[in-house]
């Protein structure tokens, strides 16, 4: 059995989706060792039991990357787009210093574009036909935040 399994999630910009519909399930281990005069041996072996607790507490992390992860591949794709050369890691992103000010346009606008989309909805939405005898708690009201001003923000990303 694999420990990964393959829900979209978000039906926006397709060739993203794949960035952050992936959940990660937490199987039970079964362990041993095998001690020999050269070295020991850990086997495991993965079960069908999901540890509920470990899976519970792994989403929201693993969730809030996967959009980092799109946002950073919409920027990479709109950068490489602009004749841009374009490096990241996690929330590191590189350029050459005479296009650090267009790749910070694009950082801006690609955010914007990927917040803009009912993404919480989205899940929730998901999570209902996936799972239709549970019951979820509704979603938190949405704040004041206007989106679109960090199109203008001069310290939205360093």
């Amino acid at each position: 059995m694999s420990n990964t399994g393959k829900l979209t999630l978000l039906p926006q910009a397709g060739e993203f989706r794949d960035c952050y519909g992936i959940l990660y399930y937490n199987f039970l281990m079964l362990k041993g060792e095998i001690k020999t005069s050269l070295q020991v041996l850990i086997l495991q072996k993965e079960t069908d039991k999901v540890m509920v607790q470990r899976q519970r507490t792994a989403f929201p992390p693993n969730f809030v990357h996967s959009l980092d992860s799109s946002h950073m591949m919409m920027t990479a794709v709109a950068c490489k787009g602009a004749g841009l050369n374009f490096a990241g890691v996690h929330d590191s992103y590189w350029t050459h210093a005479c296009d650090v000010d267009e790749m910070n346009r694009i950082l801006r606008e690609k955010f914007v574009e990927l917040y803009e989309t009912p993404i919480l909805e989205n899940l929730l939405e998901s999570f209902e036909k996936s799972f239709p005898t549970l019951s979820f708690p509704p979603l938190p009201d949405r704040g004041d935040f206007e989106l679109r001003e960090v199109l203008e923000s001069p310290y939205f990303f360093n």
